[in-house]
């Protein structure tokens, strides 16, 4: 029986247990999933917004801009597209400067050591350096929890690093599942058929992720065990 949280969700994981196998391996998103980067993040970004001409963000706009896709988010802050590979490669070093200013979001230390402990292969897939994921694992003392880093990948073109990581690690995308907190984590996830979790701690708000029909969308790290518990179970997993 489903748990109470995923009481709307039963017939995505019924219909996910029907012919695939036991899902093996985590791929994690970072910047809003595992750090609790975007406080950090706006601030330098609206340090960035004069010099690539684009509007600054207020904080209590914050919550506005959660609700809008990456895309609609940059029309509307007037980014260009242009110049985004320079805005991104900034931002990437602006955010090494401060790496000592981020935190992991509560209670996901405590699930990646139960889920190590389980067994399964974790790995990182993120659009920012793989220098500066590095080092917040080690910061931390995460190293032992993943086994592959996958980092600098354009904002639009996760399903194919996605696909990449499948190919170089030797996975079988029925035994996948990707882990996010951003409407594009979804899309990607379905472009490349692997199950997808939401997460609605980080940066887009949970209607939004939830208008994107994703296999799982939950709201505490520790329900990350509970969804594998659910479709493991259903695929044959002990």
């Amino acid at each position: 029986m489903c748990n109470e949280i995923f009481k709307n969700q039963c017939v995505n994981a019924l219909n996910l247990t029907l012919t695939l196998q036991p899902v093996k391996t985590l791929i994690f998103d970072f910047d809003g999933t595992i750090a609790d980067s975007i406080s950090t993040g706006l601030e330098i970004a609206n340090s960035l917004a004069d010099e690539f001409k684009y509007k600054k963000v207020d904080k209590s706009e914050l919550p506005h801009y959660r609700g809008l896709s990456s895309r609609e988010i940059i029309r509307e802050l007037g980014i260009s597209y242009f110049r985004l590979p320079f805005l991104v490669r900034r931002l990437r070093k602006a955010m090494r400067e401060r790496l000592g200013e981020l935190l992991p979001f509560d209670g996901i230390q405590g699930e990646l050591s139960l889920l190590k402990k389980k067994g399964f292969n974790m790995g990182i897939l993120t659009s920012n350096s793989k220098e500066n994921v590095t080092q917040f694992l080690a910061n931390n003392e995460w190293e032992q929890y993943f086994r592959f880093v996958d980092s600098g990948v354009k904002l639009f073109q996760k399903s194919k690093a996605i696909k990449s990581i499948l190919k170089k690690q030797g996975l079988n995308k029925s035994q996948v599942m990707l882990i996010g907190d951003e409407s594009r984590d979804i899309e990607a996830a379905r472009k490349c058929g692997i199950v997808i979790t939401a997460v609605s701690w980080g940066f887009h708000t949970r209607d939004l992720l939830k208008s994107c029909n994703p296999d799982f969308l939950i709201d505490n790290p520790s329900e990350i065990s509970v969804v594998l518990e659910s479709v493991n179970s259903g695929r044959g997993m002990n």
